[in-house]
């Protein structure tokens, strides 16, 4: 287990030991600002707070694990491994001591041999442009975040009435109980099937309002984190600039004071000491300007650094995490919705199964009731399978091997994929039934993680 600070010490200590390499975000500590918090509290471990926060940290943790750099450094073996706390500050005490020049890791020597390249000229300015993304992402997430409130909060009225509606109709059932009572009423329903009738339709709504119960949590864990992780990813990456023009700012200071220094030895003025570089009145000038031009090299380094890595890196790996992320929240968003949709649909099968009604009657007399349903005229079910979809094509679908987080079809194997599908019937009599979705062929674009255990 881990503090909201060890994550937050991690951070800090990967930024130090990396320089110019972008480490993802955290959440706030405000965060509990942007939650639903209604009824929760932070001791709460089913609390949206709580759940939220953790669901940011695990987005940090698959996001650091998918930079190879980091992946054998100290101090991230001590985060993950070390159980023990003692153990744990020890070891956290020792990593933290050691500073980017004097690592040796196999990572840190890796990240510095990439990043030494002298860095182009004209990157204030492609700085500058891409500030102009940054606002733009920041502008779309907030959309984002903004609308997926609205989201959870319309579902959490539709849960509501499909509650009532249950509740309307398991009292109906109770009430049809009661009109065969030949002890309660005189001339009791002789109608057997009232009974079941009621209760299978209210045993379906019961299953759909588990469904709904689900779906604001859905949104707000998946949906609205994902939204409040880029606006972090945003804000973090801006502060990562801003750190490259502080020390481009110290850079600048620091040759004003060595120019400062050259002239005065050669007017023959005694140096000033008392600046950046204050080392002693005994020390010689020769002394003093050697040592300026030691601590100032060390400072361009590291600006080079800096400037190298956005180039060699940084911002598209960036751009290509905002992908990557979608894709690892759509699928997952991707698949409750799916869970719930056929939890739905195997209630109302069920339902339609046991009306005693034909599927061909049942949609016929649903496009005349509902115009809108028109639309889906064009591919009836077939009297042949079962009502609205086969339970074949749940299982084919079921059985389908699950694609992972991480990998997304190519436009080519979805091409050839379409190409393969067989041509639907012509014949408007008896028109064919829509075959199960198959899963296309998956080509991956990115290494999936390795195995992180949950903060």
């Amino acid at each position: 287990q881990r503090r909201f600070s060890d994550f937050v010490w991690l951070r800090q200590v990967l930024c130090k030991r990396f320089p110019g390499l972008f480490i993802p975000s955290l959440p706030p500590k405000d965060m509990v600002a942007g939650m639903s918090t209604k009824g929760s509290s932070d001791s709460d471990p089913k609390s949206p707070f709580v759940l939220g926060r953790l669901q940011l940290l695990r987005f940090f943790l698959n996001g650091l694990m998918r930079i190879p750099f980091v992946k054998g450094d100290p101090s991230v073996t001590a985060f993950l491994t070390l159980q023990d706390n003692a153990e744990f500050s020890s070891a956290k005490e020792q990593t933290a001591k050691i500073t980017w020049a004097e690592d040796l890791s196999e990572g840190t020597v890796a990240w510095r041999e990439g990043v030494t390249a002298s860095s182009p000229q004209n990157w204030d300015r492609i700085i500058n442009d891409f500030k102009g993304q940054l606002d733009q992402c920041e502008k779309d997430a907030k959309a984002l975040k903004s609308a997926a409130d609205s989201y959870v909060e319309a579902l959490g009225t539709v849960a509501v009435a499909t509650g009532k509606v249950f509740n309307a109709l398991e009292g109906a059932a109770r009430s049809e109980e009661n009109f065969a009572n030949k002890d309660k009423f005189e001339f009791p329903n002789k109608d057997t099937s009232a009974i079941r009738t009621r209760q299978e339709a209210s045993k379906v709504f019961e299953k759909q309002q588990r469904a709904d119960l689900c779906q604001p949590d859905n949104m707000e864990l998946l949906l609205k984190c994902a939204a409040r992780y880029e606006t972090n990813q945003v804000a973090a990456f801006r502060e990562y600039l801003k750190i490259r023009e502080l020390q481009n700012i110290e850079v600048m200071k620091h040759t004003a004071v060595l120019d400062k220094h050259l002239e005065d030895q050669r007017n023959e003025k005694p140096l000033k000491t008392g600046g950046f570089f204050s080392m002693g009145s005994k020390q010689a000038p020769e002394e003093i300007i050697a040592q300026c031009k030691v601590e100032l090299e060390d400072k361009n380094k590291l600006l080079n650094m800096m400037t190298s890595a956005l180039e060699f890196s940084e911002i598209d790996r960036f751009n290509s995490e905002r992908s990557i992320q979608t894709r690892h929240v759509m699928s997952m968003l991707a698949q409750s919705q799916r869970t719930l949709a056929m939890t739905k649909l195997n209630a109302w099968d069920e339902l339609l199964m046991n009306s005693g009604v034909s599927s061909s009657v049942a949609f016929e007399g649903m496009v005349t009731a509902v115009p809108l349903m028109h639309c889906f005229k064009k591919n009836p079910p077939s009297p042949a399978t079962s009502p609205l979809i086969s339970t074949a094509s749940h299982k084919s679908y079921d059985n389908a091997p699950a694609k992972s987080s991480y990998q997304v079809a190519s436009p080519k194997a979805a091409a050839e994929e379409a190409s393969s599908q067989p041509e639907p019937s012509a014949t408007p009599e008896e028109p064919a039934p829509v075959p199960a979705p198959e899963v296309a062929p998956v080509v991956a674009e990115d290494p999936a993680p390795a195995p992180v255990p949950a903060p």
